[in-house]
């Protein structure tokens, strides 16, 4: 199971440094074994009695140690990894158990909802129903929303492979666009159908949680998205600009897991995986705070689809 790039290395440094040890205890116990050897043709009455069997045992002695602390290292930091991927499989066994509850709490608010609105009851208390109704369909939509994202990085620590097909970007867009309805997207083509290279659901999820990243923190009354598209060297340049405010956080840290500034809203996984999704499908995310924070994600560009 892979645990990311970073763990990976830390473990393979983490081999050869108990290899490092464990050849050092190797070469200190022969480099021993040869002064002992040395000793013994050394006459008897200039030096103590068994010296030489005396350096033996402490060489032999060094280099059980270096082997034990070499054992004790790894094995600690197996069970570590074992940890690790115990709590990763819990954590994404507990996000599937509560989204089937979630859905039907979801299900059972808009059929109130809709039950509501044709009973003859006294107008106040229909309007305080409905309105309860509607908060708690909205708040069970936020949280399914933050489940589908932690869902989606334990999937993305664990690896895996994403499909590499061609994909059409503007249904896709529009399609995730809807789902926003406090959002007003302008759609910028400098292609006629813009395709990329990359996996369906991963790119949906990009720009699920960047439209939701709008939703959240840009404080305009009427929020409005721009979402330019470019062929640039065989690949395809997005910019997605909802002209809001300057990002006053620091930038080199803004798409790092749970990275929130200051924003007491959002668990800080949404960019990260933005980031981490279009890295894996080859391409490059950059985030510019000039006038204002601009995202810049690039694909690989693929043939239109008929």
């Amino acid at each position: 199971m892979e645990l990311g790039k970073t763990k990976n290395w830390f473990y393979v440094l983490l081999g050869l440094a108990v290899l490092f040890i464990f050849i050092l205890g190797a070469w200190w116990l022969f480099l021993v074994f040869k002064l002992s050897s040395a000793l013994q043709g050394i006459d008897s009455s200039v030096l103590p009695a068994n010296l030489a069997l005396m350096v033996r045992w402490e060489g032999l002695s060094f280099f059980l140690l270096t082997l034990i602390v070499g054992i004790a290292i790894g094995w600690v930091f197996w069970q570590d990894h074992k940890k690790t991927r115990s709590l990763q499989t819990f954590y994404s066994t507990l996000t599937h158990e509560l989204k089937t509850p979630l859905a039907s709490m979801r299900l059972q608010a808009q059929v109130l909802s809709e039950t509501m609105k044709g009973l003859n009851i006294d107008p106040k208390e229909k309007e305080k129903v409905e309105r309860y109704g509607k908060r708690l369909e909205e708040d069970v939509v936020r949280l399914e929303g933050e489940l589908d994202k932690h869902l989606q990085l334990s999937r993305t620590l664990r690896g895996g492979n994403l499909a590499h097909s061609p994909v059409s970007l503007v249904p896709l867009i529009l399609s995730e666009a809807k789902k926003h309805q406090s959002i007003e997207l302008n759609l910028e083509k400098a292609i006629s159908n813009p395709v990329v290279i990359g996996d369906q659901t991963a790119l949906n999820i990009i720009f699920k949680n960047l439209f939701e990243n709008t939703a959240r923190h840009n404080k305009s009354q009427q929020k409005q998205v721009t979402i330019s598209i470019k062929g640039e060297n065989g690949k395809v340049r997005v910019i997605y600009d909802d002209h809001g405010e300057k990002f006053c956080g620091n930038l080199d840290r803004l798409g790092k897991l749970f990275y929130k500034h200051d924003s007491p809203k959002g668990s800080g996984i949404g960019l990260y995986l933005v980031k981490k999704l279009v890295q894996r499908q080859g391409g490059q995310f950059v985030v510019s705070n000039e006038a204002r924070l601009l995202f810049e994600l690039k694909f690989k560009r693929g043939e239109e689809l008929e």
